[in-house]
């Protein structure tokens, strides 16, 4: 039987098993294995594993971090020490970071080629930290109205 909870991050380790089995099965590939978080899952213990063994593998990994600055329903900064995931990864040997405007296609265009390029050039992971914004509430259950204020809320609307 099932978790009642939605569980975060469960596809981190997958991924980095991906990446290790391309390398296994055709080590002159150029493949480059992608996952996608959102800043709330980097807490989990999930993350923390498969960043320490994509970077101790040097395996060809983007991890894709979409960073609204809310974690469900707290603010990043009581989610995530110091607020910013890339500069606590950031000492990882093997692992290059890239930022962008999540909410700026152009920008996050160039920025993703620009990391799988590098992850196909050097066949070594990235982290790609993508700051955008959560239109409405995290789940039916989560009301945002109840810690984010009108003004946030506008703001990130507009």
């Amino acid at each position: 039987m099932g978790s009642p909870a939605s569980e975060t991050g469960k596809q981190l380790l997958p991924a980095v098993g991906c990446a290790h089995a391309n390398r296994y099965l055709d080590p002159t590939a150029d493949a480059v294995t992608l996952t996608s978080t959102g800043e709330g899952a980097t807490s989990e213990g999930e993350f923390w594993e498969a960043i320490n063994a994509a970077c101790l593998e040097a395996l060809p990994v983007m991890f894709l971090v979409q960073d609204n600055g809310v974690a469900i329903s707290v603010p990043v900064e009581h989610q995530t020490p110091g607020g910013d995931i890339s500069r606590l990864v950031s000492a990882h040997p093997n692992l290059r970071i890239f930022r962008c405007d999540g909410t700026d296609f152009v920008a996050s265009y160039a920025t993703v080629a620009e990391a799988v390029n590098y992850c196909r050039r050097e066949r070594k992971p990235a982290f790609l930290h993508a700051y955008c914004t959560r239109p409405y509430s995290h789940s039916l259950s989560d009301d945002e109205v109840m810690y984010r204020p009108a003004d946030e809320r506008e703001a990130d609307a507009a």
